[in-house]
């Protein structure tokens, strides 16, 4: 996603206003890194809201949304399966790491990375209203959800673990192709919102260059200088708002001099 996110995002929302219309409220969950992203573009709808991985398990904050869309998968390096085998069953040797079978799985590092993936999947679409029962029978409102698995093994196992976890959920095929032709889609007017989230996900102890700013929230030179009027404005809501995140706007001096915001930690 590192070098595709834009392109691919905004292939995602035409294929989304085609299928579902304007009248709906939709959940996005995306990764850390590209929440801020996904934020800056128009979206075709009357609601939305906006979650990453690693922080939306057991939210109550868009139960009530009728759409989720998962867009990239929770994937975990393999130093955590490995990390967490070693905790529970002994440090094993280089030749188990080759090929780390266990109890008749022939790759249980593989195996605990799915499962554990199906597990964040699974909580993932329960954010929205497909959890809340309406009826005597158990069951909720119509809910739509949009995810693009992986067409191997993983991806079958995952879906599995879906199905199996929600009782007569309907899987539907879906025609979306993540690359292809490029697609244009309108940014929204301010990056103040994209820019709250970006700090927000900031570790402390970070500092991010406003080049760096300038390049993820994709503004043009017009926006970066009107961004730094507001960030020299300590009475303005932003940057009010960046303050009781714990961030410190650094001003540069001198020809060449690098202005950057410093994620301090919050007591």
């Amino acid at each position: 996603m590192e070098k595709t996110f834009a392109a691919r995002y905004a292939r995602l929302l035409e294929a989304l206003e085609a299928q579902l219309g304007s009248d709906r409220s939709v959940f996005v969950c995306v990764h850390k890194d590209y929440e801020h992203s996904a934020e800056r573009f128009k979206h075709p709808f009357k609601r939305v809201g906006f979650g990453h991985w690693g922080a939306v398990d057991g939210r109550n904050d868009w139960k009530d949304y009728d759409t989720a869309v998962l867009f990239g998968l929770p994937y975990r390096d393999l130093i955590w399966p490995t990390n967490v085998f070693f905790a529970l069953q002994g440090v094993q040797d280089d030749v188990w790491l080759k090929t780390p079978t266990w109890k008749g799985y022939t790759n249980v590092r593989r195996l605990m990375q799915q499962r554990q993936m199906s597990v964040e999947i699974i909580q993932a679409i329960n954010r929205i209203r497909c959890r809340k029962v309406v009826d005597e029978d158990g069951g909720c409102d119509p809910a739509d959800v949009f995810i693009v698995l992986p067409a191997d093994s993983m991806g079958d196992a995952i879906l599995t673990d879906i199905k199996a976890d929600m009782p007569d959920i309907e899987v539907v095929p879906w025609s979306f192709e993540m690359d292809g032709p490029k697609v244009r889609r309108p940014r929204e007017g301010s990056s103040h919102q994209p820019l709250l989230t970006l700090m927000r996900n900031t570790e402390p102890g970070e500092s991010v260059p406003l080049s760096t700013i300038q390049r993820e929230l994709a503004l043009k030179p017009a926006g970066l200088s009107k961004l730094r009027e507001v960030l020299r404005n300590d009475t303005h809501a932003t940057s009010k708002a960046l303050v009781e995140l714990g961030v410190k706007y650094v001003s540069g001096r001198g020809p060449g001099a690098k202005s950057f915001l410093v994620k301090q930690q919050v007591a």
